[in-house]
């Protein structure tokens, strides 16, 4: 029997053997991803993660131990992530994608020569990928605060305005960037309180059920409505926590890549969704009926 219709479900462990490459493989860039990585095909597309969340981490100690100082080892992780947000970009069925650039912690505890190191990556990194966010119709958004990235690099904040405002009206994907987001960030905290009152006030009458706060928080929280909360959440460097990354790690399933950013593959990010592809998401529900293999 051929291995398509062995495959009922990509889940089945007996077959994941038969397609499932054993290592890493080079990339070429003239193949489709799905010539590429053909066992992605099997997955059907309703079992891909809409939407896809990254922690990315690990950079500072590649550095450390290729000898190197931290802002290269940012350099050299940002042509990876690079690849890897190309990658997600060319799966048709993932619709959202978010990078955790720099949270709230970092800076009040990193070197400041590191900090300004990573955002003027960050910089670079948005104005070199304006004709690939035109090309396939991606809109950026911003996410976290904007007053310390105004006061203190107001050229990158230029930047983002300008790569939000020429972005705005696409919607076939959308693109999350945070940026002075999560963390230990109580001020974060403070501007959705204080958005959330004033919708509220704005109301003649209150309304008293959940469903009317829940969607307000939906509304007020940073990226507003435009973001669904991740199917999958990636991170890198082996660690499990998710560091504080907030509402983006709440409910999606989360996978760890035991690897630094820097050194990351196309191939560690399909591999990423073939596992996503195996799990049953419950939601606080019950498995699936008739699924006997989860």
């Amino acid at each position: 029997m051929a291995i398509a219709e062995r495959l009922g479900r990509p889940h089945v462990v007996e077959d994941i053997g038969l397609i499932f490459p054993p290592k890493d493989m080079p990339h070429h860039p003239s193949l489709d991803v799905f010539q590429e990585f053909p066992w992605l095909a099997y997955i059907p597309k309703d079992r891909f993660p809409k939407s896809v969340a990254f922690i990315p981490d690990g950079n500072g100690r590649w550095a450390a131990e290729n000898g190197v100082d931290r802002v290269q080892g940012h350099m050299k992780g940002a042509k990876a992530l690079q690849n890897t947000v190309n990658f997600l970009v060319e799966i048709p069925y993932i619709e959202q994608f978010i990078v955790w650039g720099a949270s709230a912690d970092n800076w009040e505890k990193r070197d400041r020569n590191e900090l300004n190191g990573i955002m003027s990556i960050v910089g670079t990194m948005l104005r070199e990928n304006e004709g690939f966010f035109h090309e396939h119709e991606i809109r950026v958004v911003h996410l976290g605060g904007r007053e310390r990235i105004e006061h203190e690099y107001p050229e990158l904040w230029e930047s983002i305005q300008y790569t939000e405002r020429v972005t705005k009206d696409y919607s076939k994907k959308t693109f999350g960037l945070g940026l002075d987001f999560g963390g230990r960030d109580h001020d974060q905290e403070v501007r959705l309180m204080q958005k959330t009152v004033q919708l509220a006030r704005q109301q003649p009458v209150i309304p008293q059920d959940d469903k009317y706060f829940l969607d307000l928080y939906y509304e007020t929280r940073e990226g507003g409505k435009l973001f669904k909360d991740p199917d999958l959440v990636i991170r890198t460097s082996g660690e499990q926590r998710p560091s504080g990354f907030g509402w983006p790690a709440y409910y999606g399933e989360s996978y760890v890549i035991q690897k630094y950013l820097p050194d990351l593959t196309r191939h560690d990010s399909a591999v990423a969704l073939w596992q996503y592809a195996q799990r049953d998401r419950r939601l606080g529900g019950r498995p699936q009926q008739g699924n006997t293999t989860r």
